[in-house]
């Protein structure tokens, strides 16, 4: 209409001309190429970011018609509400793929079958994860078993579950934007609001730009650069980006706009040529510094205060410059300028969008419908935004009010539309003046009760989506202040214990710590461990510590801990909890604590006892290998295979600490201690029965059988059987430990060594994808390290090696890092490394000599390969140094390939060295 402002788009182009082509050539890049990129575009609220971006996306959907799209464009928004302690973890990822994969089942019928395809396959075993984040998947895959859902909360507990969701995450990207390529073209994906992220999206986002290769897709995100100095994470996980990742990146940066520019958008808002308009202009840029959205809602308020009005004799926008100099006094805050713009809407448009202010970001008009009516059947004055305003609130009863008012929302700028029934907030500021004109204390708080309530009734219902859920704590805690009576507190609690729960399954820790420790305070402190409370409490309690541990606040995680012991009333209650007390002292290096803390809980559990003298651990050997003798005479392999499960939760947890003390009994060097261990292990799983741990169980037992045993054959014969016991048990988060110690210890003395290749490859998928991030590594180097070996290519090797050793320092694999980068550079150095006049000297790309002079393991490592590359270039008295430095620490012939190869190296560099010397060689 001619009497309306026009503030659709002026903003998006003016002044932007060149933060616009640097955009375009991004995408073009990408649409022509094959490799992904990244683009950050940086600038303070309302400087037009988003409409930069939704340029970008008109590009290429192709316009308003959308007659010929030229891709795929995904949005999603994080909020300042919703980040960190509220709303949904990954609010923004669920909002950007649920429309993309609509996008992807709307698409022609051969695209849709293909992606669902596709799409089934990467995400199978990880559903349950998955379809919580994006619930919209759920229509390519079908739904996860009881079972398997229930598996996937218990193993979600772990600080490992975030890299397998990050790697299931990486993989299912892969596929999408595989299937948008063949279709259309390339996958746009745009992050709005970055600076609000909750941290598990932040590291999902971190791990997203580091790790996608050779896909069309281009990463978006947008930044506020006051708000990145005080997040911490943020500026970590940028900088981290763009030092370690190798994908182009692109910075753009808006600033306000100069006075020419805002003319530009002021003669386009009022329809008018640029040289009428100089005189407003000079105004509003004077009142708003240049800032596009504060010029556009300052525009507004002129309209509202007939300062500015369309004439109906001239048909042309006219003011009163001098009127508006002088009475306009204009906030700096943005969001003032927004509540006074909020406050002459009528009283029903003020209360429908402070009730979608306590939503989603991006809400369905339905969904607001029914808070609204629910609200307004039950509540009284004291609710109500105005006490003598509820009937008019209460008049708002048909979906066409409703409906009329969010047009009015959308038309005042306030809201936008965002599909069909759908509305999004125009901006974050809005949302913010919206939240803030909800009155504060007893009011304010029986607001939020009455909404979180309704919530709550809907995050019931079968088939409801994860946000329902926490976006009910969320206002249920808000009002929490005004409830006094212990049983709703205890409710309330339960609710936290669940949304705590749900968060620990999408790997959200941050959120989970804060959910279950709201649920902790709810119980007052005298009432926490009464027989009423117990249950709770110690769910609470339990859960809490085991998300500080994976937050990494481990003196936090082990006050919990120890406040579960003190109070728990049986041992199966304080299980859990000595495990995450074990795995922190593993992950504080503190092997010996952890090895006591491992046997003093099999022995509580009932388990038996390991005895600490090398005289009695010698004895205790025989005696448990003629006991595992005799059980396992005359067993075949199905009647193995088809054991029992294991009976009670006390034997299956004395079953898995022993597999978890393992480790840390190597790292001790306390090797006739493991075989002990080991042998018991394999006796105690016939006898209790089948459990999670079996499979690997079986598989050390057959490293055991080789070395010391010398038993080829049984040896061979178990850890085949391990393989199958683990098809058998169907646990993904165990399987890469197997094929692990299966074909890194076992399997390589019967068949060839390249036959490993694959399987041990897809042992560190296994691991990537279900959050066992240190086996996968291991199974990494071991696959490396077999490829070498195995006189394959050593270029294409070189490829490898470079990319698992840059994911080694991204998930802080230290260990493995310092254990393969030695045979990295040794590559290098039989390739010819461009420079490098000295292989031999281990110098390079790869890594410094000096810098791997000191640790046990970088010096055997570093050694090793040192060895080996000073014997290819006949520099035999170096080989001979090395030689005498890595033999004391080289077992006898059995076990991992690289024993026996380092023994295989040792006699080609002797020999060399008796040939010299014309030696007879003995």
């Amino acid at each position: 209409m001619l009497d309306e402002l026009n503030l659709g788009n002026p903003s998006a182009l003016s002044g932007r001309e060149d933060e616009w082509a640097a955009l375009l050539d991004a995408y073009r890049r990408v649409e022509q190429g094959d490799a992904p990129e990244i683009v950050v575009v940086g600038g303070d609220s309302g400087t037009g970011k988003s409409a930069l971006v939704h340029k970008l996306q008109e590009h290429v959907l192709g316009g308003e018609g959308g007659e010929h799209p030229r891709g795929y464009f995904a949005e999603g928004k994080f909020d300042q509400l919703e980040g960190g302690t509220h709303g949904m973890p990954y609010s923004a990822v669920s909002d950007a793929f649920a429309s993309l994969c609509d996008d992807l089942l709307n698409s022609d019928d051969s695209l849709s079958f293909d992606a669902m395809t596709a799409i089934r396959t990467e995400v199978k075993d990880n559903e349950e994860v998955m379809t919580t984040i994006i619930p919209n998947l759920s229509r390519f895959v079908d739904a996860p078993s009881a079972k398997r859902r229930a598996r996937a909360t218990q193993g979600a507990l772990k600080k490992t579950a975030a890299r397998r969701l990050h790697f299931v995450f990486g993989r299912f990207l892969r596929v999408v934007a595989t299937c948008c390529a063949s279709s259309r073209g390339p996958l746009i994906l745009s992050m709005d609001d970055v600076h609000w992220a909750d941290a598990a999206s932040l590291d999902l986002l971190h791990s997203i730009a580091t790790t996608m290769k050779c896909i069309r897709v281009l990463l978006v995100l947008s930044v506020r650069p006051c708000e990145i100095s005080s997040n911490k994470v943020l500026v970590r996980h940028l900088d981290d980006i763009e030092e370690s990742c190798s994908t182009q990146l692109t910075r753009i940066t808006l600033g306000n706009l100069s006075k020419e520019s805002l003319n530009e958008l002021v003669a386009e808002a009022l329809e008018q040529d640029s040289d009428s308009t100089g005189a407003l202009t000079e105004i509003v840029h004077q009142k708003t510094s240049g800032n596009p959205f504060f010029a556009q809602q300052y525009l507004r308020l002129l309209v509202d205060e007939d300062m500015l009005r369309f004439s109906t004799v001239s048909f042309r926008w006219e003011w009163d410059a001098d009127r508006i100099q002088a009475e306009t006094n204009v906030s700096e805050n943005v969001v003032a300028l927004l509540c006074e713009n909020i406050r002459k809407l009528p009283d029903e448009a003020q209360f429908v969008l402070k009730l979608a202010s306590c939503l989603h970001s991006v809400f369905e008009g339905n969904v607001l419908e029914t808070i609204l009516q629910q609200f307004l059947d039950t509540c009284n004055r004291q609710w109500a935004p105005g006490s003598d305003a509820l009937e008019e609130h209460l008049s708002v009863r048909s979906s066409d009010e409703l409906a009329n008012l969010l047009e009015l929302l959308v038309k005042e700028g306030l809201l936008e539309n965002a599909g069909v029934n759908w509305y999004k907030f125009s901006h974050t500021r809005v949302r913010h003046a919206a939240q803030s004109l909800i009155p504060g204390g007893q009011s304010g708080a029986t607001f939020h009760l009455r909404i979180g309530e309704i919530l709550r009734q809907m995050s019931e219902k079968a088939g409801a989506q994860a946000w329902t859920l926490f976006a009910s704590v969320d206002q249920l805690n808000l009002g929490s202040s005004i409830i006094e009576d212990d049983a709703s507190k205890r409710d309330l609690a339960t609710l936290n214990l669940n949304g705590g729960e749900m968060a620990v399954l999408l790997s959200a820790f941050v959120p989970a710590s804060e959910y279950l420790g709201k649920g902790v305070e709810l119980i007052e402190k005298h009432l926490r461990w009464t027989n009423e409370n117990y249950g709770l409490s110690m769910a609470l309690h339990t859960q809490l510590a085991g998300t500080h541990h994976c937050n990494g606040d481990l003196e936090k995680s082990l006050c919990i801990i120890e406040e579960v012991l003190t109070h728990a009333q049986c041992d199966e209650d304080k299980i859990e909890s000595y495990f995450t007390k074990t795995r922190i002292l593993v992950a504080q290096a503190k092997f010996e604590e952890a090895i006591a803390l491992g046997f003093e809980v099999v022995s509580m559990l009932g388990g038996e006892t390991f005895p600490t003298s090398k005289f009695r651990i010698r004895m205790q050997i025989k005696q448990e290998r003629r006991k595992v003798r005799k059980i396992l005479s005359g067993v075949s392999d199905d009647e193995l295979l088809s054991m029992k499960d294991a009976p009670d939760i006390k034997k299956e947890a004395i079953l898995k600490m022993l597999t978890d003390i393992l480790e840390p009994l190597y790292h001790m060097d306390l090797e006739n201690r493991g075989q002990l261990l080991i042998i018991r292990l394999m006796r105690l799983t016939v006898c209790y029965g089948l459990c999670e741990a079996s499979a690997v169980a079986f598989a050390f037992f057959s490293t055991y059988l080789i070395a010391p045993q010398k038993n080829l054959d049984e040896g061979f014969r178990f850890g085949k059987l391990s393989l199958e016991l683990q098809k058998n048990l169907d646990v993904k988060a165990w399987g890469c430990a197997t094929q692990y110690v299966a074909y890194a210890f076992t399997l390589h003395w019967k068949q060839p060594l390249q036959d490993s290749l694959q399987p041990i490859l897809q042992g560190y998928e296994t691991g990537m994808a279900h959050g066992q991030i240190d086996h996968a590594f291991l199974c990494a180097g071991n696959y490396l390290m077999h490829y070498y070996y195995s006189g394959m290519p050593l270029v294409a090797g070189e490829k490898d090696i470079r990319a698992f050793i840059q994911q080694m320092l991204d998930y802080k694999q230290m260990k493995d890092w310092r254990n393969f980068v030695p045979l990295w550079q040794c590559m290098l150095g039989l390739i010819g490394e461009p420079g490098n006049d000295n292989p031999a000297d281990m110098t390079g790309e790869a890594m410094n000599r000096g810098e791997f002079e000191k640790g046990r393991l970088g010096i055997i490592a570093m050694s090793s390969y040192r060895m080996q590359v000073a014997y290819y270039f006949r520099d035999l008295t170096l080989a001979e140094e090395m030689a005498q430095r890595v033999e004391p620490h080289s077992r006898e012939i059995g076990g991992p390939f690289l024993f026996v190869v380092r023994r295989f190296f040792f006699g080609l560099v002797y020999m060399a060295i008796a040939k010299q010397r014309n030696s007879k060689f003995h």
